[in-house]
């Protein structure tokens, strides 16, 4: 323990600070990055539920300049470019089951149905929609709606292909 004492005409002053041992250092260190990795582990989650409610994918398939831009829209009123193709990069349009199969439950696996539109490149594969059986309704609708608006305008540049297998 340190401590000062002083004096002036009219008061006595006493300073006490606590002495710190190695144990304190280190249970100070350890506390302090604890913080910092559930901070980083609290935030990482916040984030991702964030842009789970908060942001849109929006495509928009331009019929003059031949291309397809991909947009994240935040809020609705934030508008940023992520991907632009041109219609002879994309291969195909798919609604498909193949991301379907074995899910981690409370109990062991449990079989899962995901229905996606993936738009299809040569390099890469970008996702238009993922949904669960319940959603495949809509899910058909969409699909199905891109085909017959998209088909009309573009139907010698762009190819659209349905790939679900039945599971029993």
């Amino acid at each position: 323990m340190r401590y000062n004492i002083k004096q002036d005409a009219q008061f006595y002053r006493v300073k006490v600070e606590a002495s710190f041992t190695l144990i304190d250092y280190m249970l100070l260190f350890a506390s302090a990055l604890g913080t910092v990795f559930f901070a980083l582990f609290s935030i990482l989650f916040f984030g991702t539920v964030f842009v789970k409610l908060f942001t849109q994918h929006e495509f928009e398939f331009d019929k003059d300049h031949y291309e397809m831009t991909q947009y994240l829209r935040l809020f609705n009123y934030f508008r940023f470019k992520r991907h632009v193709l041109s219609y002879g990069d994309i291969n195909r349009i798919v609604l498909s089951n193949a991301e379907s199969g074995n899910a981690l439950s409370g109990r062991g696996f449990l079989s899962k149905e995901w229905f996606t539109i993936d738009i299809v490149t040569s390099t890469k594969v970008h996702r238009i929609a993922k949904v669960e059986e319940d959603e495949l309704e809509e899910t058909y609708e969409l699909y199905y709606e891109l085909y017959y608006e998209l088909q009309e305008e573009l139907g010698e540049v762009l190819s659209f292909e349905v790939d679900i297998v039945e599971v029993d």
